[in-house]
């Protein structure tokens, strides 16, 4: 069974001094499917919970305008909040793998149109 989405986890009291940040600024993760229309209206009291990242709506919700991007923030073994993320790209073997896949595709096509399209002759000569 998954964790429980209705209830919010315990969230560390708010430093009353500045803080130093430091990570990857990147637009937020994409969604992989999204049900039920926006979670913000629906919730009258803060904190909210949202299951993805949709930074118009977040601003509509807040009134004001938002960053379009997220902070990716490093891990810090003093802080409370737990960093835990991974870089959302392909290796440079797995591009080459689809290249190859998709260019035999297309060989394979050539070679099918080719053969299956070529004009039988007959050998013997016509005689009237």
């Amino acid at each position: 069974m998954g964790a429980d989405t209705t209830t919010l986890p315990d969230i560390p009291p708010i430093p009353d001094h500045p803080v130093t940040l430091t990570g990857i600024y990147a637009p937020p993760p994409l969604p992989g499917l999204k049900l039920g229309g926006n979670p913000l209206v629906r919730e009258k009291t803060w904190p909210k919970l949202v299951t993805w990242i949709d930074t118009r709506q977040i601003a509509e919700d807040l009134h004001t305008r938002v960053y379009p991007d997220v902070l990716l923030t490093d891990p810090d073994p003093h802080s409370a909040y737990i960093r835990s993320w991974t870089a959302n790209v392909m290796s440079p073997a797995r591009h080459r793998a689809y290249a190859l896949q998709w260019f035999s595709f297309a060989a394979a096509a050539v070679v099918m149109f080719v053969v299956l399209h070529r004009v039988k002759r007959d050998d013997a000569p016509d005689e009237d």
